[in-house]
């Protein structure tokens, strides 16, 4: 078999955990949205048919849909990896492999089409990546990526993303002992998700193409993602061109906020403004002299009405 990618050696990376519920999806969308803004030539493929999370969120023509059993390809004979290797992997950089929860208990033929994929691809001198999925206080979660990290070690790189969902940083201690690369997803606000998820676009689209009015919330979307880029386990992947176009498309976004984002109706451009005007006025009114008595009750009124326009978002 000849090798592909002469150029510019393929990854093949695998995001999985077999719990549910993680980021896996989230991670996937990111690496690929991250990996089309560097320009790099990216195939993205669906293994949840249960669920086809990165479809929905995506697009239908976002990724390559595979089935779990039986694996086809063209509906009539059961994957081959090597054929699929050749048919679908010929001149791209990176593929990305969303899996499903449990995937590790299903059918033999999605975890043998994996296998020989990864055979396949490291017999044609592409790199491999197992992507484990992790987020705060998920129960088994650090015995379930222990297990994954002893599976598949001696045959790819294992990195861990640690997914913080509930933004309270809770990961189990025993990860960081491993001495495997960390990926860390900053927590994602309510409102700005709901954002992302209006349009079933990739991310890179949604960042580049911002939907009227929410512009505000995209660009700190795209501060969020630039801070998942500049990190050297994502760099090592997708190179730095993700990092440059993403310090261009949150270029405006504001640097603090006084309330997180928990809603959708928090998110557009008003309400973002109104919350950064929050955030000013209250610096500005606890930095105020009360013997200064004007200048003091100047910014205490000022946060006042600055409160009472934010309110109108919060109802």
């Amino acid at each position: 078999m000849s090798k592909l990618n002469k150029d510019e050696q393929l990854i093949l990376t695998i995001v999985i955990t077999n719990a549910g519920g993680v980021g896996k999806t989230t991670w996937a969308e990111q690496l690929n949205g991250m990996a089309r803004l560097s320009e790099k030539k990216v195939i993205a493929v669906d293994l949840d048919p249960g669920n086809r999370g990165f479809l929905n969120r995506n697009g239908d023509d976002s990724a390559v849909p595979l089935d779990w059993s039986p694996m086809k390809i063209d509906g009539s004979a059961p994957a081959d990896p090597g054929r699929w290797y050749e048919e679908h992997l010929a001149g791209q950089n990176l593929v990305i492999l969303d899996t499903g929860a449990n995937m590790l208990a299903a059918a033999n033929s999605i975890n043998q089409f994996i296998g020989g994929l990864i055979g396949v691809a490291r017999e044609n001198g592409s790199r491999v990546i197992i992507y484990c999925v992790t987020s705060p206080l998920k129960p088994g979660s650090d015995e379930l990526i222990e297990l994954m990290y002893n599976r598949f070690r001696r045959g790819a790189e294992v990195v861990i993303v640690q997914n913080n969902r509930d933004g309270s940083g809770s990961f189990a201690s025993s990860l960081s002992a491993m001495g495997t690369p960390v990926i860390a997803l900053p927590h994602l606000d309510t409102g700005l998700q709901e954002v992302r998820l209006r349009r079933r676009l990739p991310l890179d689209v949604v960042l580049r193409q911002p939907e009227p009015g929410y512009e505000r919330a995209t660009e700190l979307l795209a501060k969020r993602l630039l801070a998942v880029a500049k990190q050297e386990p994502v760099i090592d992947v997708v190179g730095r061109g993700a990092m440059e176009c993403l310090q261009t498309l949150s270029a405006g976004a504001p640097a603090s906020l006084r309330f997180r984002l928990d809603r959708f109706m928090h998110a557009s451009n008003d309400a973002i403004r109104a919350n950064e005007r929050l955030m000013m006025t209250n610096r500005q009114f606890m930095a105020a002299v009360p013997e200064n008595e004007a200048a003091f009750f100047a910014a205490a009124r000022a946060h006042w009405e600055a409160e009472q326009k934010w309110k109108a978002y919060s109802r």
